[in-house]
């Protein structure tokens, strides 16, 4: 008992490259090729934005409007990494412990940061802006977020400004 196809059998030549095989090896080599350029085009840094959930915004003594966010900065490369952290597209102090921050390999930094904005210097209730996370070493190194500040509406502040 042997395996072999009937032409091989019947003592013709059995062919090696068929069709079957040549389709598997080119599916094959696009795999390798695609997870090659994903692998290799990997950013080793990631960062991720949670607004505080308790209140969407905060008055502040001073009249300013303040959102709260806990940043998530993420080193996914082997060596330590020293990062800033800013906002793009939005006109607001930022409020945080330490920037620039230093995380270690492999590890996830957690910081909280305030966003503070004087109240009426926006007519939008929500603001669209990205958080950017940037390598102080490479600049090239980046990642980006989006997220929203929370302004209270005209209503809200025309009562306030009443009482």
């Amino acid at each position: 008992i042997r395996y072999g196809s009937l032409r091989s059998i019947s003592g013709g030549a059995s062919r090696v490259l068929r069709p079957r095989m040549v389709a598997y090896a080119v599916l094959f080599a696009l795999f390798v090729a695609a997870f090659s350029y994903k692998l290799s085009s990997r950013t080793p840094l990631d960062i991720e934005v949670l607004r505080e959930r308790s209140s969407l915004f905060q008055t502040t003594e001073d009249g300013h409007i303040s959102n709260m966010y806990l940043i998530k900065a993420m080193n996914m490369d082997r060596v330590d990494h020293r990062y800033t952290i800013r906002a793009d597209g939005i006109n607001a102090s930022m409020r945080v412990g330490a920037n620039p921050i230093t995380v270690k390999s492999g590890e996830i930094y957690q910081t909280y940061l305030a966003l503070v904005m004087e109240d009426g210097s926006t007519d939008k209730k929500v603001t669209r802006f990205d958080f950017i996370i940037e390598d102080v070493d490479r600049p090239a190194m980046t990642a980006r977020r989006g997220s929203t500040f929370l302004m209270p509406d005209a209503g809200e502040r025309l009562a306030k400004a009443a009482k």
